[in-house]
């Protein structure tokens, strides 16, 4: 993905090519494109193509949810609803935070940070229980905290939400979804919000509905079983996705030309989405 593969043609560039004009037309062909990819408008315009492959979902606006859907008593205040959930994926945790000990020095990324804000709102305003999903693939050592530890103690002590369940045994989005819908069957429930960025949501549904057509495929070579447990049952669950993090505009400015890490950040989103798209369809 791109700035390194440009960095691998320009190293390729100056072992291999011995002709001069040819070696300083790829190495400043390079450097450019380097520049190119790492700008806001690149990624703006990449996300558009990709929404293509991709069809971004619409955004969930929370403000629309209707009265009903808020689950509002004869009283005007918000009711339980046990049959419903949220569950949020991880999106890393920023290690060596040396600014909130009482994290032990972990932090959640921003990009984490964000799908916290927004399960915090949904969950204010359905009233509905959270379900915070992710592992710690990159832990070196066993006192570490797992991503789903660190979202719930930013849940708890900055939106003033407790996590109902913590699932810190995943280390992909397929593991994160599989285990985290196995967890709300065994607790009945029956819809599910699934939050996550927006360029993420596409495939975070292609694994749900993967999962949940495997389990009515077991079902079917299985037969009825009146004894059969919970888990076998996860694919009746309703998942209702809740994108956000959009960031598309049609008015640009010079610094939107300017290579930043806002931008590159952006553009290695999609291009990690569309590797995995493609790995998914070889699949």
């Amino acid at each position: 993905m791109p700035p390194g593969i440009f960095l691998i043609v320009i190293l390729m560039t100056l072992v291999i090519i011995k002709r001069s004009w040819l070696r300083n037309t790829l190495i400043v062909a390079s450097v450019m494109s380097i520049w190119l990819t790492s700008t806001n408008y690149f990624a703006i315009q990449i996300t558009k193509l990709a929404g293509y492959v991709f069809e971004w979902p619409q955004p969930f606006n929370i403000d629309n949810l209707s009265a009903s859907t808020r689950y509002v008593t004869s009283n005007n205040k918000l009711a339980k609803n046990p049959s419903s959930a949220i569950i949020v994926l991880g999106g890393g945790r920023r290690k060596g935070a040396i600014d909130v000990p009482e994290y032990q020095s972990q932090d959640v990324s921003a990009q984490a940070a964000e799908r916290l804000r927004h399960a915090a709102r949904l969950a204010r305003t359905l009233n509905i229980p959270i379900l915070v999903s992710g592992g710690s693939p990159d832990r070196t050592t066993k006192d570490e905290l797992s991503e789903a530890q660190v979202m719930a103690q930013v849940l708890r002590e900055e939106f003033g939400i407790d996590a109902k369940w913590i699932e810190d045994q995943s280390n992909t989005t397929e593991e994160n979804l599989k285990n985290s819908l196995a967890i709300l069957s065994r607790e009945n429930i029956e819809k599910v919000y699934l939050v996550t960025h927006f360029w993420h949501m596409p495939r975070a549904m292609q694994t749900v509905r993967a999962i949940q057509k495997n389990d009515q495929k077991q079902d079917q070579k299985e037969g009825f079983k009146p004894n059969r447990t919970v888990e076998e049952e996860q694919g009746n669950i309703t998942v209702i996705a809740t994108p956000h993090g959009y960031y598309q505009k049609e008015q640009f400015t010079p610094l939107d030309f300017y290579p930043s890490g806002e931008g590159f950040q952006r553009a290695r989103w999609i291009f990690h989405e569309l590797w995995g798209a493609l790995y998914y369809r070889i699949k």
